[in-house]
């Protein structure tokens, strides 16, 4: 037998038990939980990235301002 229709088959009695040995709509209700946590996770991933990217934007405008500042200053000495 294929592995796959093994595992389909396998996969289907598992969760023909889970439905039985929980309820359906309990299971429905940590589907539904598991997604908000999901989605969660997402925004917050979001969220940190564009953070890291705000401070690494201000850094090298911090840098490119120290630099044009330096030239600056170089070019009034000579």
């Amino acid at each position: 037998m294929d592995r796959h229709i093994q595992y389909t088959i396998a996969q289907h009695g598992v969760e023909k038990f889970a439905k039985k040995l929980l309820g359906e709509s309990e299971i429905e209700a940590v589907l539904q939980r598991l997604d908000r946590l999901t989605q969660e996770e997402g925004r917050m991933t979001v969220a940190q990235t564009f953070e890291v990217v705000y401070g690494l934007v201000n850094n090298v405008k911090v840098v490119m301002d120290g630099t044009q500042s330096l030239v600056g200053w170089l070019t009034m000495c000579t």
